[in-house]
């Protein structure tokens, strides 16, 4: 949709209130079902991108908790970011580990391998 995708462009250009605005007026708009998750998601990322590491959390987990949805394996990385952010390293790298045992596929992996290096 057009104001997914603007809400998007917001994200990219760094402008994280405007796009978690415009996500959360698609919700509201009572959005297509399979856009829910990903609006979700991205106002996910855009609180982290704020620094409201538990805001984000409770967005990541709202995707978690979607039957069915693309953006788990994401949502899953980007708790343990937030994990992280906060500074709850054990928790951190419990949530990274999932990432590489629940999405072995995933492009994820790597990145989740390569923040629990760090994380040591």
């Amino acid at each position: 949709s057009s104001a997914y995708s603007a809400a998007l462009d917001q994200f990219k250009s760094r402008n994280y209130a405007a796009a978690a605005e415009g996500f959360q007026a698609i919700l509201n708009s009572g959005a297509d079902p399979g856009l829910t998750d990903n609006c979700t998601y991205w106002i996910g990322e855009s609180y982290y991108g704020m620094g409201k590491y538990n805001d984000a959390m409770k967005q990541f987990e709202s995707v978690m908790a979607t039957k069915r949805s693309g953006k788990k394996p994401d949502a899953l990385f980007m708790m343990g970011n937030c994990q992280a952010a906060l500074g709850n390293t054990i928790a951190a790298r419990e949530t990274y580990q999932k990432v590489i045992n629940a999405f072995p596929t995933s492009w994820l992996v790597d990145k989740a391998k390569d923040r629990l290096a760090k994380l040591k």
